[in-house]
């Protein structure tokens, strides 16, 4: 299966060979990214299958969910200043904004290509959409300007749940028969996964390491805005992100800060908070009339109970 997927990423970027720097740059992206698991491409097939879907093109559309997710992982990579080793961090940025650019466009011309005139859901406008909307989710990250849980829940909805909402659109709107009420708790579980797994994400970056930190670059996730909200009880990290602290000096209180994190409760109520959409998602997928075992592989792909 994830060889098929493969050889559909390479077939879909060998066929623009007018710049052979910029496809063999893309393949080089496509080689790194297919050493994984490949777990993107599984939402879409298993979102088709769970339908009875038995579309000859779906290893190709699963490779299109597998090759906008690269581009939006080195988006994000270039945007947050992470993951430096990866081979798309050793390049100019602008031979990757181009990359991103060949990487989406192709990607949507592709779908076209497959679905023209065939009678099936699928719908490029809805595609852009999501595609779009993952956009604005990440720039309201970078601007970093939130400062309410609600600010916060509706930046979560956009950034991390639509490229997964997209990848199992890809999955269920590609099968010849249409159960749009399904469809729309599929969207709905797939929405609740992206807030589940970035609040994990949250949780597991709030405690000053050396890998990536979230405090450190004054990022506003949920346990942070406790810990803002709770300023009389810890005012340090107020005062960090207002910049009355320099982050020399509050690296320097390492471990004190560390113990703050740890004793302030900004976990478990980040945890409590994930458990609620956990049991939220556990509603909504015993209402999901799908077949087996695709049902009950997508859910353990995108599920994890804590």
């Amino acid at each position: 299966m994830l060889t098929e997927i493969h050889k559909e990423m390479n077939k879909m970027i060998s066929q623009y060979d007018h710049v052979s720097e910029l496809k063999d740059l893309v393949l080089s992206f496509i080689k790194e990214q297919t050493k994984y698991d490949l777990h993107w491409s599984k939402l879409t097939l298993y979102s088709h299958r769970m339908f009875g879907g038995k579309s000859d093109h779906i290893y190709k559309v699963a490779a299109i969910t597998e090759m906008i997710f690269l581009a939006s992982d080195i988006l994000d990579d270039i945007q947050d200043q992470d993951h430096l080793t990866k081979p798309w961090m050793q390049y100019p940025k602008d031979y990757m904004f181009n990359i991103i650019l060949t990487i989406v466009l192709s990607s949507i011309a592709e779908l076209n290509t497959i679905f023209e005139d065939k009678p099936t859901a699928l719908s490029i406008s809805k595609v852009n959409q999501l595609i779009t909307q993952s956009i604005q989710g990440q720039q309201l990250d970078i601007q970093n300007t939130i400062s309410t849980e609600e600010e916060y829940f509706f930046m979560l909805e956009k950034k991390s749940s639509s490229l997964i909402r997209l990848a199992c659109y890809l999955g269920y709107s590609s099968t010849e028969k249409n159960y749009e009420s399904n469809f729309t708790k599929l969207d709905e579980l797939a929405s609740i996964s992206g807030i589940i797994h970035q609040l994990e994400n949250d949780i597991n970056d709030i405690f000053i390491t050396d890998h990536k930190n979230d405090l450190l670059h004054r990022k506003k996730t949920l346990p942070v805005l406790y810990l803002l909200k709770h300023n009389d009880e810890f005012p340090i990290f107020k005062q960090y992100y207002e910049g009355e602290v320099t982050k020399e000096e509050f690296l320097t209180k390492k471990d004190e800060i560390n113990q703050i994190i740890k004793d302030s409760g900004c976990i478990e109520y980040a945890r409590v908070i994930q458990t609620l959409y956990i049991h939220k998602f556990d509603e909504v997928f015993e209402t999901l009339d799908a077949v087996s075992p695709w049902k009950e592989r997508f859910r353990d792909l995108v599920y994890t109970e804590k």
